[in-house]
């Protein structure tokens, strides 16, 4: 039987021995054994693996749930405890960079804009208003431009130097939108009036200007005694006042523009006690007029910068509470992280270890 083979197998199995039957199942258990040995060799590295992971994620646990992890260095807190309280150096440094990167522009464009009688956007109106030197203001009272020509002088003495603010309210405590510099600039133009009535243009300009913003909301009555003389101009915050035993107020409500034309252009009340210095006390007594508090320039000037002051000081504080909590966040992650690698690295070399020595005790096993 073995004759009748081919002579092509024998070439390429090899004679039909014991040997060469053999062969074949010794080629075979070599592989296996190499099959074994990867696979022992990722046993160990996935077994160090974990044990890494594992370590890394005890550890960051660890920091998490100890003071390590949460106790912060002084020095980061004396970082950003800053004092912002009054009189402290943070808050005096940011008062002046306020005025001299908002306040001080501010003031002098429109104190530049009002003496060349030139249009102001809105917020420089509005503040302009609020000091009682508006366009309008400047244009038909002479104690206005004072006050403007005052402040103008100040910010030119003092540039980026908050003592302007001081010097202007030293140097003008009576200069004011009801004080008696008011009472002759009524006086100047009631003269002009009685001269030329009532129909120039400046003049109902002036009229108008006066009853809209100047008495703003406030009409009068004319005041009579109990023969009908009349004796005097009620202003409506003192309607509700009692009236002396015999006297009487008007029916009728006047403007001041009305008042004007009545006691000045047609001289209705020419032979009463009702005339010009009548009318020009009127500013001053509603100014100082319990129901009509109104505040002077200088201190709607201080409000105003302090305003703006304790905006950019919460703005200061937040930011420093931001930065002081990104730090301690910063600090906390790399304490975590500190811990994590610990862990990490006790518990993968623990792993290995182990992973290794029950490699070799299953060697020698085999």
């Amino acid at each position: 039987m073995l004759n009748s083979v081919p002579s092509v197998y024998s070439k390429v199995v090899g004679n039909a021995s014991g040997g060469s039957v053999v062969q074949p199942t010794s080629a075979s258990a070599i592989p296996e054994k190499k099959d074994s040995f990867k696979k022992s060799n990722n046993k160990t590295l996935a077994v160090t693996s974990i044990g890494t992971a594992s370590g890394g994620i005890a550890g960051m646990v660890y920091a998490k749930m100890t003071e390590a992890a949460r106790k912060i260095p002084r020095a980061i807190l004396d970082k950003y405890n800053t004092d912002f309280s009054t009189y402290s150096n943070a808050r005096v440094k940011i008062q002046d960079r306020v005025y001299k990167d908002e306040f001080e522009p501010l003031l002098k464009s429109m104190v530049d804009k009002l003496l060349g009688n030139e249009e102001l956007p809105p917020e420089e109106l509005k503040l302009a208003k609020d000091l009682d030197l508006d366009p309008n203001m400047v244009r038909f009272f002479d104690g206005a431009k004072k006050r403007l020509n005052i402040l103008a002088d100040e910010l030119n003495k003092h540039p980026n130097d908050t003592s302007a603010i001081s010097g202007y309210s030293i140097l003008s405590p009576g200069s004011d939108k009801f004080d008696m510099a008011s009472f002759s600039d009524f006086n100047k133009w009631f003269g002009i009036i009685e001269e030329n009535g009532t129909k120039h243009r400046d003049i109902q300009e002036f009229l108008d200007y006066t009853s809209s913003e100047y008495f703003k909301d406030i009409n009068f009555k004319i005041k009579y005694d109990k023969n009908g003389v009349a004796n005097g101009i009620i202003p409506s915050i003192d309607f509700k006042n009692s009236l002396p035993e015999g006297e009487t107020l008007s029916d009728t409500t006047y403007t001041f523009k009305e008042l004007v034309e009545k006691v000045i252009a047609k001289k209705e009340f020419e032979h009463n006690r009702i005339d010009e210095t009548t009318l020009c006390s009127l500013s001053h007594n509603i100014g100082i007029s319990k129901n009509n508090n109104h505040p002077s320039s200088q201190s709607v000037l201080l409000k105003r910068f302090n305003e703006l002051c304790e905006s950019a000081i919460d703005k200061a504080k937040a930011v420093n509470e931001e930065l002081k909590n990104s730090a301690i966040k910063a600090y906390k992650n790399k304490q975590m992280l500190k811990f994590a690698g610990i862990g990490a690295l006790a518990a993968g070399a623990l792993a290995a270890c182990g992973a290794l020595i029950y490699k070799k005790v299953n060697e020698k096993e085999q």
